[in-house]
């Protein structure tokens, strides 16, 4: 900003300003100027007093009188007269109301009382996302020629997240190896930390023999202390070799909202949404000597919730990847934006599409939908049908 307030420009006139400045104002109501009514009142006194007693009772009422109001407006103080009539002697220089200084410690002390409270609730949850990634596998009790695959069961829970099979996901089989290696997230929903737990299996897709099992509290491999660092190996059950290495991310949601006055639970949820990210089709082609290299956004109700993996030189990218995000209304907006990425540039877009969470809700649930065919989505650059140019799967 230039000194008579003009914004200045970037290189080559680009409009776009250098930087910004952020002023923090606070206002103290003080006494500048007292104008002092002059009056005869009588007294009982026969001494005649100094005037300086009179300029010390004058203003300490005056201070009386500044602290008791609140309108900022200039109080106007009669002082007492002399046993002779004569007026008392006001001095001009008004002393100041005392400021209210900010105490630099009791503003940490109480951020500090905050977090821990905070973190106290956050650690007290017992539903949330729980992402396992299910990384490699070594030593396994097979030939080299095995395609080893590994599947993940959630138990201990009352209700499922998919149904009686329990299965909540799985990792590709690879093949001719006995050390195969996936590094596959694997994020789904625990109803309660305390009871559930993780049964990993593994086996040869080829021969369909199984290759050994793991078996994970989910509550052990939460609450371990930061501190420490996790044995992410786990030992393979009935057989004589294998280990398993996997990795645990928690995210805790609180969907019953049982905050009562906690200060870290604004807003109530109604529900947790689960989006899976399948692929798109035909999206735009910005680079010049080679594909675009797309990824997508999330957003629910305008906020960033995940973004999945660049998939480099195609215009038809596969992703499969899930999302979770605790929604607060079915009138909210769910946003897909599709980007192009670049490690020098900025990142280009290719489209977006915009849905009202209601449609999608009663779809996914199978009820009937006002909007059946999703002509209300916003789109631009991206199709929600099966036909014309970027189509995203979801």
């Amino acid at each position: 900003i230039t000194n008579n307030g003009a914004t200045a420009t970037g290189a080559k006139g680009s409009g776009k300003t250098r930087g910004e400045v952020r002023i923090d104002m606070a206002y103290f109501p003080t006494v500048s100027v007292i104008e002092t009514k002059v009056e005869s009142v009588e007294t009982t006194t026969t001494e005649k007093p100094h005037a300086s007693e009179n300029v010390v009772a004058a203003t300490s009422e005056m201070n009386a009188e500044a602290k008791t109001t609140n309108t900022g407006s200039v109080p106007t103080v009669e002082p007492k007269s002399n046993s002779a009539g004569e007026p008392a002697q006001v001095s001009n220089s008004a002393p100041e109301a005392p400021r209210k200084s900010v105490d630099a410690a009791e503003v940490s002390e109480r951020k500090l009382a905050e977090e821990t409270e905070r973190k106290a609730y956050v650690a007290s949850l017992t539903t949330g996302v729980l992402t396992v990634t299910v990384h490699q596998a070594r030593e396994l009790a097979c030939s080299k020629n095995a395609s080893p695959r590994c599947a993940l069961e959630l138990h201990g829970v009352e209700t499922p997240p998919t149904g009686p099979k329990r299965l909540v996901g799985q990792t590709e089989a690879i093949k001719k190896t006995n050390n195969p290696v996936w590094d596959a997230p694997i994020p789904f929903y625990v109803s309660d930390s305390r009871t559930a737990y993780c049964v990993f299996t593994i086996k040869d897709t080829k021969e369909g023999s199984g290759l050994g099992t793991a078996t994970v509290q989910i509550h052990d491999v939460i609450n371990q202390p930061s501190e420490t660092t996790p044995d992410d190996w786990f030992k393979l059950d009935a057989v004589p070799t294998g280990k398993l290495r996997l990795t645990f991310k928690w995210d805790p949601v609180d969907l019953n909202a049982q905050g009562g006055g906690s200060k870290v639970l604004r807003k109530e949820p109604i529900g947790l949404a689960r989006v899976k990210i399948v692929e798109a089709k035909g999206v735009a082609n910005v680079e010049t000597f080679r594909k675009s290299d797309p990824y997508c956004k999330l957003f629910l109700a305008r906020q960033a919730f995940g973004s999945t993996n660049v998939r480099d030189n195609t215009l038809d990218p596969v992703w499969n990847e899930t999302f979770f995000s605790p929604y607060y209304g079915r009138s909210e907006t769910l946003r897909f934006e599709v980007w192009d990425y670049n490690n020098v540039k900025k990142d280009r877009t290719l489209g977006r599409v915009e849905f009202l969470l209601s449609d999608l809700v009663a779809a996914a649930n199978g009820g009937e939908t006002k909007d059946p065919n999703f002509s209300r989505c916003k789109a631009d650059g991206l199709s929600v049908k099966d036909s014309g140019d970027g189509v995203l799967r979801v």
